[in-house]
């Protein structure tokens, strides 16, 4: 199987691996929500053990400041 890896807020693991949100604010759950329909895929496989912060992530797009971050490793998508 194929997989891809991303660098993405430590407080999205809730909402990647069992699609609750309920323990995030409006703009947090908004720029989640955001960042998954631009990135259509399946719940991650894994994450890492340690966070790191990170200015550079790659939710920075739609969440555009530093966060404590996790690598999460996703399938990759099909037609990739």
């Amino acid at each position: 199987m194929k997989t891809v890896d991303y660098d993405l807020p430590a407080s999205w693991a809730t909402a990647l691996f069992y699609d609750d949100t309920s323990g995030m604010e409006y703009p947090e759950e908004r720029a989640f929500h955001r960042w998954c329909m631009r990135n259509t895929m399946a719940a991650p496989l894994a994450a890492s053990d340690e966070p790191f912060f990170s200015h550079w992530h790659d939710a920075r797009e739609v969440l555009p400041v530093a966060a404590e971050c996790l690598t999460y490793t996703f399938p990759a998508p099909q037609n990739a």
